[in-house]
């Protein structure tokens, strides 16, 4: 399932998305969206539980649109 939203969030150009924390640790490792080289993601809303308190780093680090 993982790789399917990868694969959407690139062929429409997905600006915003959002899931609880472990949603957006595995978009943060999907081997799809480190493949493509730029992800167009420019907002990621998390909720629902506690997130890694590393988590915003990994995000900008790897989605640059995303102001963590």
């Amino acid at each position: 399932m993982l790789r399917v939203a990868a694969r959407v969030i690139l062929r429409e150009r997905v600006t915003n998305a959002g899931g609880v924390p472990s949603m957006i640790m595995d978009l943060l490792e999907s081997p799809v969206l480190a493949s493509s080289g730029q992800s167009p993601l420019e907002s990621l809303a998390c909720g629902g539980a506690p997130s890694a308190e590393t988590m915003p780093d990994e995000v900008a680090r790897k989605f640059t649109g995303v102001d963590a």
